[in-house]
This record gives C-alpha cells, sequence and structure tokens, in this order.
C-alpha cells in the first residue's frame, strides 16, 4: 500500500467521519427514527467506515490518480459506495444493535458518496488552475 493510498483513504475517512458527525448533529435537533434505533455511536461509524473501504479497495477506486479521472473512474466510485451502502444496510438490518433507520441508512453513504465527488471534482479543478500558467508558458516556447 503506497503513501498516496494512504492519504487519500484518509480523506475519504475524514469525510466519512464528518459526514456522520453532521447526520448525529441533525438527528439530535429533530423527531427522527434514532429516537428507536439509538444514537450515532462509534461502532455504527467504524461498521460504515469498513464497509465503505473494503469496497473502495475492492473496486479499485484508489489505484487512480485524481487529477486523471475521468467518468469512467466516477461511475465506477458511484457503483462501489451503492454497493457499500446496501452492504452496511444489510448489516444494520441483521444486527440491530447498529441500525441508524432506513432514512439515515441511505442519507449516509449518499452524503459522503456526494462530497467525495465533490472533493475530487474540486481537486482537479485547483490543479488545473494552479498549472494555467504552466501550459501558457510551454505553448509559448
Amino acid at each position: 500500500m503506497t503513501i498516496r493510498k494512504l492519504q487519500l483513504m484518509a480523506i475519504d475517512s475524514a469525510i466519512a467521519a464528518g459526514v456522520f458527525w453532521v447526520l448525529g448533529l441533525l438527528s439530535s435537533v429533530s423527531i427522527s427514527s434514532l429516537q428507536v434505533n439509538g444514537a450515532f455511536t462509534i461502532p455504527k461509524l467504524v461498521v460504515f467506515w469498513l464497509c465503505l473501504m473494503v469496497c473502495r479497495n475492492i473496486g479499485h477506486i484508489y489505484g487512480s490518480v485524481w487529477r486523471y479521472a475521468d467518468e469512467g473512474g466516477y461511475l465506477r466510485l458511484v457503483i462501489v459506495d451503492v454497493v457499500a451502502g446496501a452492504l452496511y444496510m444489510m448489516i444494520c438490518r441483521t444486527v440491530s444493535s447498529l441500525s441508524l433507520g432506513f432514512a439515515y441508512s441511505v442519507l449516509l453513504p449518499l452524503s459522503v458518496l456526494l462530497l467525495t465527488i465533490c472533493s475530487r471534482l474540486c481537486y482537479q479543478y485547483l490543479y488545473a488552475y494552479s498549472n494555467r500558467y504552466k501550459d501558457n508558458k510551454q505553448a509559448k516556447k
């Protein structure tokens, strides 16, 4: 496992933990199914994180460089994250102590997917923006 792969996994882990934390805050200020299923806890986050990272590693999501990602890479990310979300939901339905309720079990992986895609697109934009002068200098030569 390379340093770059570990860095990408750390970024995605931070996104997942951040979304988990925000959803936990939102659930505490509104009436929700969490009153029946319990609160957002560390074991629930760990199970979700394991599902996400295992599926992303099986799908070779961390094998590509973000700045060269194309439609195929993003489509693969969507498919892998949907599979991870379905796996997480099956685990939650099997082990009731890990359940977040149906709505949060769907919202959590989709929110993580959205923020992951946004972070990768922002990275591509910032990379292209920082290199715009280099391309112009090479074209003038």
